[in-house]
């Protein structure tokens, strides 16, 4: 080891540790990534906990009645957001840099008003759907799903104020309700539940939505303490036109980002049938855990992105994307080639029959990996005002995974699939950054110059 890499090493460990107190956006990029990685470790460890326990107590039919009506409310999450936390995440960070406390407040207020208004008609519609749809559904999904619908204003709230609070700077606090307070309550509420009485699907759903209620007044409660008394202070003022116009591509990016997550698997369920389904559905999740690191990274980088920006720091931005993207890339790669080598092993943990899937999660592994080495190439483009390249890009990048997934599923099956999913994602990110360097003239990813 080099005496730069050991003095870099003993630097961040003594962030880590706390023993450094300097406030440079080394220190800050350094603390927020390391702490959303531990944070992001422990809630998949808690949903991964939170599922085997729901799988035993309610059984394959209860639990499937639950995650059906689970994912109709993380599909219907995307509208009533409209992509507004990202964009409260870029212009509070604008704002607070500018001491603009007027818009501040103002599209805070603006937000609130918009998530309600959209939260609650998505309510009523889809409680009207359902109830029209009554005869043709078995009544515990019916039930469930008009369970689950109260969970939908609040969930987008936690959603919200979690991108309020990145923009103030706060990046690890404001991930503690959706990350950490609902699924440990979720855990406590079925397993007190289970005690007392008999849990069953829709009971469930009930002791989720009650856990969101929580989760949201927790938000509530640090968003209040920690927002600047300027802010409260000061009178709203409002650019309307401006911010409904950002959201627009916001929402088509956070829509068609959920169908490009979920389109693979709803493929090979309609072509292959369920048992492939559930293998690749495996692969996935384990390949999910390369991107860890480029994701811990983007929670601190995007108000700090939006800040440097606002100031024309383009050098030292220049800096910082690349710093962050050889941290993104240097870090997945031990977990990417350790999922590649001992594929089957980590399989074989989930059971015999998955074992299968070793070489989806490699080629799933590869795309993941060339992603974190691209660099936050989204990120850098929505915390710039450009976000209508972002929803461009990944529409595109939705087109050809549907085209290849159509193509390849029928010749290679899983791996087809996997291909598909790999390829789009690649696509997408080298398109991202060749925007990224026209727009910006910043080479976001790891092989970017540092002066």
């Amino acid at each position: 080891m080099t005496l730069q890499a050991k003095s870099y090493l003993r630097e961040f460990v003594q962030i880590l540790l706390g023993k450094n107190r300097q406030d440079t956006l080394r220190v800050h990029l350094i603390r927020g990534a390391s702490g959303t990685f531990a944070l992001k470790i422990a809630s998949t460890g808690l949903v991964l906990i939170t599922s085997l326990v729901l799988a035993r107590i309610l059984w394959v039919k209860g639990y499937g009645t639950y995650i059906y009506a689970i994912s109709w409310i993380n599909l219907l999450s995307v509208l009533p957001v409209m992509g507004l936390p990202t964009l409260l995440t870029r212009k509070v960070a604008c704002y607070k840099t500018q001491k603009d406390w007027g818009l501040l407040r103002g599209i805070l207020h603006w937000s609130d008003q918009v998530v309600s208004i959209v939260s609650l008609g998505l309510v009523f519609l889809v409680v009207g759907i359902v109830w029209l749809l009554g005869g043709h559904l078995e009544p515990q999904i019916a039930t469930s799903i008009w369970i689950a619908m109260l969970m939908l204003p609040f969930l987008a709230f936690v959603s919200l104020r979690q991108g309020a609070m990145q923009g103030l700077g706060y990046v690890i606090v404001a991930q503690f309700p959706q990350m950490l307070v609902l699924p440990i309550l979720f855990l406590i509420l079925v397993g007190g539940l289970q005690f007392a009485f008999d849990l069953n699907a829709s009971s469930a759903i009930g002791m989720r939505v009650l856990a969101t209620m929580i989760a949201f007044l927790v938000g509530m409660g640090l968003f209040k303490k920690y927002l600047p008394s300027s802010v409260k202070e000061a009178l709203p003022n409002y650019h309307k036109r401006e911010w409904l116009m950002n959201t627009l591509p916001l929402l088509f990016i956070s829509t068609a980002g959920t169908i490009n997550q979920q389109i693979s698997i709803i493929m090979i369920g309609s072509m292959l049938g369920s048992e492939a389904t559930g293998i690749f559905d495996v692969a996935r999740k384990g390949a999910i855990l390369v991107s860890f690191i480029l994701m811990a990274v983007n929670m601190p980088l995007a108000p700090t992105v939006a800040r440097l920006y606002a100031r024309g720091e383009k050098e030292h931005l220049q800096r910082v994307v690349t710093k962050s993207a050889q941290l993104a890339l240097f870090g997945s790669l031990p977990i990417a080639l350790g999922l590649i080598i001992f594929g089957r092993w980590v399989l074989l943990i989930f059971g015999r029959e998955f074992m299968g899937g070793s070489a989806v999660l490699a080629i799933l592994c590869l795309g993941q990996l060339v992603n974190a080495g691209m660099g936050s190439v989204g990120l850098l483009l929505n915390m710039t005002g450009h976000e209508q390249d972002t929803a461009r890009g990944i529409g595109i990048a939705m087109a050809i995974n549907v085209i290849l997934n159509a193509i390849l599923i029928p010749k290679w099956n899983i791996e087809g699939a996997a291909f598909a999913t790999s390829s789009s994602m690649i696509f997408w990110n080298v398109l991202l950054a060749i925007r990224v360097y026209k727009r910006l003239g910043i080479n976001s990813t790891a092989l970017g110059k540092i002066d």
